[in-house]
């Protein structure tokens, strides 16, 4: 796929399902998004997100995350994050 159909085929949660809730086994329940593009229907987790948010901050798109929360969020939902995250104190 070249880049600008890759850009232009954005994902949309699903009307059927804007977060199902499915067992997680080392994490107990995580949140499973329904999406859907121009041509796929897939699911994306709630950590895959908050791995794409803590990548968007990391690159300056996005204003820095309290690191209490991050460490709150990476606990939760067993997050692999750069060990630089938990003693950063920029936030």
């Amino acid at each position: 796929m070249r880049h600008d159909d890759i850009l232009k085929n954005r994902a949309h949660i699903t009307k059927d399902s804007a977060g199902d809730t499915t067992s997680c086994q080392s994490c107990g329940s995580e949140v499973i998004f329904a999406l859907r593009d121009n041509h796929h229907e897939f699911s994306m987790s709630l950590s895959t997100l908050l791995q794409c948010l803590h990548f968007a901050e990391q690159e300056g798109l996005v204003p820095p995350v309290d690191t209490m929360w991050w460490s709150q969020v990476t606990s939760r939902y067993c997050l692999v994050v750069p060990d630089n995250l938990a003693t950063d104190d920029s936030a």
